[in-house]
């Protein structure tokens, strides 16, 4: 076939299609960058969270391993005011210490 053969023949200008291949490139290229960066910063995310969970795991203090009521459990401040009951009596509830 030639061109003779075409009835809706025209001319092919290099110009306006460098330019729209120019602007895809161009376009292609960003998606890609934004593509990595947001992976990047999804995964930098996931890090902190994971090290924050971690870290508040390790913060959790351990099981008293003796046996006692769930009463007598209450930490270090409990046991120091039970002492203090058992020393002052009733004058040590107004005692500021």
């Amino acid at each position: 076939m030639s061109n003779q053969d075409y009835t809706t023949l025209q001319k092919f200008s290099e110009q306006p299609t460098s330019i729209a291949e120019t602007t895809l490139t161009e376009t292609i290229g960003l998606t890609m960058h934004n593509l990595v960066a947001n992976q990047q910063q999804s995964q930098v995310t996931t890090s902190a969270s994971v090290t924050n969970a971690c870290a508040r795991l390790l913060a959790i203090p351990q099981a008293s391993t003796q046996k006692g009521s769930v009463s007598d459990d209450f930490g270090i401040s409990a046991q120091r005011e039970r002492e203090k009951k058992k020393k002052g009596g009733i004058a040590s509830f107004f005692s500021r210490s």
